[in-house]
């Protein structure tokens, strides 16, 4: 449960509240195989659970490209619940009598905090992915009681050569997907339906051949999982891959190799080029046309004479790749706040990006939680950026009345305080809006939006992305002329309820009609 939880929070979609239907799966399993009668028999469930598995083997496979989400995080949960259903049925055959249930489930309670140990202390650190949700489904298929019908098989084979070939034929199964998969990618085969299926779909078939030998079967299932590995996917070849308390990224090189990227699930973070004398231009969010490139733009930041003196200190919250460095300058002192240890090394010691190496501007990473290490610090900034919640897991604690605080605490009185609000699933313009709006008698703020969504596929192909950005001060005069340019657009909030560290409100913030995105 613990690991179906993690990949879909990390590598499928951060959806709000998504970790309570595993966990709802779960113990429901529970529930119906311990019941006086069961939903359904375990002749059934053991029958038919390779069937169940292979689509969840072929998703992690393909990376759920060209899959809606909603599709895959069923996929995923129906898995949980078969085996759940089929492991907690052989633990409801098993139970002793009543004299001994205590024990009985003492046991089964202590087997859990083991599990739930092993996955949230252990396999962080062990791993650099997910690696505890495919090796738990190996060995559910590993465990699986063989299915009443292999009972019947007459086939003239000894137990010896059949165990025999339960260790060749999943080996020899392994380096067939791993031709194909290699071999569907020397010949240029772009990342999509058709490569997926002339790469896994006879890989898979023959699998599930192997149902009534369980050790066949969870050994193929390994083979495949192994041999997929070798596909590189819709974002490229892999470079690089750290695995932290927050979250898996990846570092990699795009199909078209124009553009090295840092990855989380299947957010891009950041995006840089790879071709000579383009490697200092910023892209993705940041790119010079953005929101973001706008507002510096606004500051003068190309020009040392009328260089605006709030650019002297600049904050930013969140490092990601270090694209944000490309528009400081020398003389100015920019500080960046970062949680996450893996991020830092790879923005700045890996090697692989250098755009916080090249800033010419003074500059620092600290690291911790930004709002507490902002809120010790007695520095003051001109621009303060918070660029926290592209992943699509926001942390809520940084979009708070106390938070909105911190930061214009930090910021000069004619500092301004530009968000990043960019996200799939939640919109976040009305949450930012009403914090402006609604601030305990203080004056309300000037808050502004801009939504970069007119992008041309040119642009994509050049590594721009669309983005959503707010710019926020103590007046409009602050913000150099954006206000009312025609592309910043004024938020002025709700009467509603904003956000605190005592009420927050995801529901009512999800776009629902992107779910199935």
């Amino acid at each position: 449960m613990l690991s179906v939880t993690a990949y879909l929070t990390t590598d499928v979609a951060a959806i709000p509240l998504l970790w309570i239907a595993p966990l709802t799966l779960y113990l429901l399993s529970f529930v119906l195989t311990f019941a006086r009668r069961p939903l359904l028999s375990q002749a059934v469930l053991t029958r038919w659970m390779p069937l169940v598995i292979l689509p969840v083997i072929l998703t992690l496979l393909s990376q759920g490209f060209e899959l809606l989400a909603p599709l895959v995080i069923a996929i995923h949960l129906l898995g949980l619940f078969w085996i759940g259903l089929v492991c907690h049925g052989e633990l409801a055959k098993d139970r002793p009598p009543g004299e001994h249930l205590t024990e009985f489930y003492l046991w089964l309670s202590f087997g859990g905090v083991l599990g739930g140990a092993f996955n949230a202390l252990l396999a962080p650190l062990l791993f650099s992915t997910v690696l505890e949700y495919p090796i738990v489904l190996v060995l559910a298929c590993l465990l699986r009681p063989v299915p009443t019908a292999a009972n019947s098989d007459k086939r003239a084979i000894t137990p010896s050569t059949a165990r025999l070939l339960d260790w060749l034929l999943p080996v020899g199964l392994g380096v067939v997907t791993a031709l194909l998969v290699l071999g569907v990618q020397a010949l240029g085969t772009a990342p999509g339906p058709l490569s997926i299926a002339l790469m896994f779909a006879a890989p898979l078939v023959i699998c599930y051949l192997f149902l009534f030998r369980p050790l066949r079967f969870g050994l193929g299932v390994a083979a495949l999982l192994l041999a997929g590995s070798l596909y590189s996917g819709l974002y490229g070849g892999t470079e690089l891959r750290m695995r932290s308390f927050f979250a898996v990224h990846r570092v990699t090189v795009d199909p078209t190799g124009r553009f090295r990227q840092l990855v989380h699930g299947d957010t891009v973070h950041g995006r840089q080029s790879l071709r000579p004398g383009e490697e200092g231009e910023p892209l993705t969010y940041y790119y010079r046309g953005s929101p973001v490139g706008q507002l510096f733009k606004a500051l003068h930041y190309n020009d040392r004479e009328r260089r605006d003196p709030r650019l002297k200190r600049v904050g930013v919250v969140g490092l990601g790749a270090g694209a944000l460095c490309c528009y400081a300058a020398q003389g100015q002192d920019w500080t960046f706040y970062e949680i996450d240890p893996a991020v830092k090394y790879i923005a700045c010691d890996s090697g692989l990006f250098t755009f916080y190496g090249n800033c010419p501007a003074e500059k620092s990473v600290v690291m911790g939680d930004a709002r507490l290490t902002l809120q010790r610090s007695d520095q003051r900034f001109g621009v303060l950026v918070v660029d926290a919640f592209s992943s699509d897991a926001i942390p809520v604690h940084l979009l708070t009345r106390e938070a909105m605080k911190v930061y214009f605490d930090h910021l000069d009185d004619d500092g301004i305080l530009a968000f990043n609000i960019s996200n799939r699933y939640l919109d976040l313009r009305t949450v930012v809006a009403d914090l402006a709006r609604n601030r305990e008698g203080e004056p309300p703020l000037a808050c502004y939006y801009q939504e970069d969504s007119n992008l041309s596929d040119r642009d994509k192909q050049e590594g721009k992305t669309a983005s959503q950005w707010m710019i926020l001060a103590r007046d409009a005069a602050a913000l150099n002329g954006l206000a009312g340019n025609g592309m910043w657009k004024a938020a002025p909030g709700r009467d509603g309820t904003a956000w605190s560290d005592d009420f927050s409100n995801l529901i009512g913030a999800v776009k629902w009609s992107n779910l199935g995105d």
